[in-house]
């Protein structure tokens, strides 16, 4: 059942943007690794870490995934092309905007699309979640 719900989550973090795919391959990647670390030179604690070799495709769809910066960020995604819209025209109104989300994963997107967009942290937007 744990299999499943975490099947469903993945889903549904791609549903919001493809890119939070990479970006959770690359922290289960940095969870590994410090694991790994931690390990090593235990007599007691040995790690399968995983490390399959990836496919030519595999390693040609990251790239694809790397890839997406500025308006290929934006265009990649109906969700975020429609924030988009929607941003512009609050910024054009003069109005500020509160954006939520229950996925780090998805603010991290949001912000490589709000540095993109309106400019550096601080001066355009902010970003309040549990590691600020």
């Amino acid at each position: 059942k744990n299999q499943l719900m975490s099947k469903v989550l993945q889903c549904a973090k791609v549903a919001n943007h493809p890119k939070t795919l990479m970006l959770t391959f690359d922290r289960e990647r940095k969870k590994n690794a410090d694991m790994a670390k931690r390990a090593q030179g235990s007599m007691f604690v040995k790690l399968d870490l995983g490390d399959t070799p990836r496919t030519p495709e595999a390693i040609a769809g990251e790239a694809e995934l790397r890839g997406l910066v500025g308006e290929g960020l934006v265009g990649s995604c109906g969700k975020l092309a429609l924030l988009d819209r929607l941003l512009l025209a609050k910024k054009e109104e003069g109005s500020r905007v509160l954006v939520f989300s229950q996925f780090t994963l998805t603010l991290d997107v949001i912000e490589e699309y709000a540095k993109f967009r309106f400019g550096p942290m601080g001066a355009a937007y902010l970003r309040l979640d549990g590691t600020t």
